[in-house]
């Protein structure tokens, strides 16, 4: 059983600390673990588990996001979820986020979803990082052609296959603060910082998969070795198999030799009998061949019953009637 894993810490506004909510990321270590393969691509599942990152609160679950947005379509009459009370929405945001979801969210359910549930300091990288993802899993360069916000691709999503960790980590380093100064001082001279987070957040998102695809290197040697193993043994369960086959086979040709010469011998026999006593039939001569031919059979003793004529006579029964007249 995969271990929960927790949602980006991100510092919401009145976001309730209850556990309410199935945890949307309990089972979802990586992209692979995603249910419906045939209907997701892997640009789809790497938007759609950045989007379960962001949104998600400490215990990785969608509750918050939920309330907010029964909360909008309470005000707003023609939104898409007016009517529907917050433990209902699941049942509609599943389709789109989650490990069963079944396609991409809309571009304006995304924004939307942002908007409602991230941080205003954080708004910009992670509407820019999510833009990028659907670009790529949209195969456009807009995620919508009003669209004027930055696009950001990230690392990792250069790959084929991404773990939850890994994408938490590069969260965390795009949205980590820069150097605090005192109030009234001007800021340190810091060249490119931009380009210096940017680089240490793809450092440790190269490390963490590096580990990763170690990790995974060394389970399929395990399985490289035990394959190798199964396959000696059916290798040599084969070659014994082969040689009981080829026993098998010289046997048979050893008794179709074997009857050709009974064959012959009976053949002989019966014209031999036929040219010593010239008035048989062929058919009473191959007969008599048979007859011999057959095991002789010796008749074994015979058994004493009670009151049979044997079993009478070795009990004295020809006394028996003197001694019935007396």
């Amino acid at each position: 059983m995969t271990d929960p894993v927790a949602g980006f810490p991100l510092v919401r506004a009145d976001c309730s600390s209850r556990k309410r909510g199935q945890s949307a990321l309990s089972r979802l270590p990586h992209t692979d673990a995603f249910t419906n393969h045939r209907v997701l691509g892997v640009a789809d599942r790497m938007l759609i588990l950045f989007l379960l990152v962001v949104l998600a609160d400490e215990h990785g679950r969608l509750a918050t996001l939920h309330q907010r947005l029964a909360l909008a379509a309470a005000r707003d009459p023609d939104h898409w979820a007016a009517g529907r009370p917050a433990d209902k929405l699941p049942n509609s945001t599943a389709k789109w986020l989650g490990k069963a979801a079944v396609r991409r969210p809309p571009w304006p359910r995304i924004e939307e979803f942002l908007r409602l549930q991230v941080p205003p300091r954080h708004l910009a990288p992670v509407r820019a990082t999510a833009a990028g993802l659907f670009c790529k899993a949209d195969g456009k360069d807009r995620p919508d052609p009003d669209s004027t916000g930055p696009v950001h691709l990230p690392p990792w999503a250069r790959h084929t296959r991404v773990t939850t960790e890994a994408i938490i980590a590069d969260v965390a380093a795009m949205l980590a603060p820069g150097p605090e100064t005192a109030a009234g001082e001007p800021a340190a001279a810091d060249p490119e910082p931009a380009a210096v987070r940017a680089d240490s957040a793809h450092l440790e998102t190269t490390k963490l998969l590096l580990s990763q695809v170690l990790r995974e290197y060394m389970q399929l040697q395990r399985d490289h070795d035990r394959l190798r193993r199964e396959a000696d043994y059916w290798e040599g369960a084969v070659t014994a198999q082969g040689e009981q086959f080829v026993e098998h086979h010289q046997q048979r040709q050893q008794l179709r030799l074997v009857n050709r010469q009974f064959r012959a011998l009976r053949r002989l026999h019966v014209d031999l009998l036929l040219k010593l006593h010239p008035g048989l039939s062929a058919a009473t001569a191959e007969s008599i061949v048979d007859e011999q031919l057959q095991p002789a059979a010796v008749p074994g003793p015979r058994p004493d019953w009670e009151f049979t004529g044997t079993a009478l006579a070795a009990e004295g029964a020809p006394d028996e009637p003197a001694a019935a007249a007396r």
